[in-house]
């Protein structure tokens, strides 16, 4: 499973919040609608080859921010979507 993108509406102290997490592409939600552009960037031969699993790796993201921007929220929310204690009311792209 691959999580490219989030749109979290409102949950605790985060409101409209959009994380684009698969740099090959790039996804908004506005209105309802689910926009998704693809961006083709090649990544030089190799880029992530490493120990036992050479190229097993094609993308990372990272959730970084000051304290106090929501990180640990976002990931509350994850966290509470798939283990069924929240309504799903935003958008995951999987």
């Amino acid at each position: 499973m691959h999580l490219g993108f989030i749109y979290i509406p409102r949950y605790k102290g985060l409101a409209d919040v959009q994380l684009n997490l698969d740099p090959r592409f790039s996804f908004s939600f506005s209105d309802g609608c689910l926009k998704l552009e693809s961006e083709v960037k090649d990544l030089p031969q190799n880029a992530f080859a490493s120990g036992k699993r050479k190229g097993s790796v094609d993308c990372i993201s990272a959730i970084v921010g000051e304290n106090g921007t929501g990180k640990t929220s976002v990931a509350v929310y994850l966290a509470d979507i798939l283990h069924g204690e929240v309504l799903q009311d935003g958008v995951l792209v999987l």
